[in-house]
């Protein structure tokens, strides 16, 4: 051990006799603030953080190989994204992701769209600084409609918010 620190975000699974891990993105300071999901036929997808760059990030194994993307930089958000990602995946195997803004101290949430890509919309405005930043999550009711539940540090409250056909 060289003595650095670099968080490597890592995948471990098991297979009901052996544990497995493997590192998912090499690069220095992607192994925090992530969140795990499987879709309908067991495969991981997995949002993070690319903390020192500031962008929030999303992996997905195919059966064969890792994909990635970018659901929102830091030059898209003009500041630091995606500390406190929740992900989850819908019944049609679309990945949807609850995380904060931290530049604009704003709770967003982005879903994948086939057509255009990643889209992502401000569910709330966080008050005061955004500290505690890494408390959200992001879950489907019966009627698949996603529910956000995040730590407001200004207010010092636990906010919750839905999102209906009126909006959040």
């Amino acid at each position: 051990c060289d003595g650095s620190f670099a968080l490597h975000l890592k995948y471990a699974y098991w297979d009901g006799k052996t544990w497995y891990t493997e590192t998912v993105d090499p690069r220095s300071a992607t192994g925090k603030f992530n969140s795990l999901a499987l879709d309908s036929k067991g495969q991981p997808h997995i949002a993070y953080s690319d903390v020192d760059l500031g962008d929030l990030r999303y992996a997905t194994w195919t059966g064969s190989e890792w994909r990635f993307s970018i659901p929102e930089s830091h030059q898209q958000a003009e500041g630091w994204v995606g500390i406190g990602s929740s992900i989850e995946i819908d019944r049609a195997g679309i990945p949807h992701i609850g995380y904060v803004d931290v530049g604009h101290r704003q709770i967003k949430y982005a879903t994948w769209q086939a057509e255009t890509g990643w889209k992502s919309q401000v569910v709330d405005t966080i008050s005061g600084k955004a500290d505690n930043i890494d408390r959200v999550s992001l879950k489907f009711d019966s009627r698949q409609r996603p529910h956000i539940a995040y730590w407001d540090s200004g207010a010092g409250v636990l906010r919750y918010a839905i999102l209906t056909q009126k909006g959040w």
